[in-house]
């Protein structure tokens, strides 16, 4: 599962090295943000999918 731990060591894994100051102070908050905004995509995909194939099968 993506969480913002794992984000931080793939980048040291590639060669990138972010301070711990800027990666809790900037990174972080904002990899935080866009996985909860592509969960709540998700979230809303997944809605809209299964009520079109309840329609669907009522049809």
């Amino acid at each position: 599962m993506p969480n913002a731990g794992n984000a931080f060591k793939y980048l040291r894994t590639k060669g990138i090295h972010v301070s711990e100051k800027l990666w809790h102070s900037d990174l972080k908050p904002a990899f935080d943000a866009i996985l909860s905004m592509f969960y709540q995509e998700h979230d809303e995909t997944v809605r809209s999918l299964r009520k079109r194939l309840e329609e669907e099968k009522v049809a």
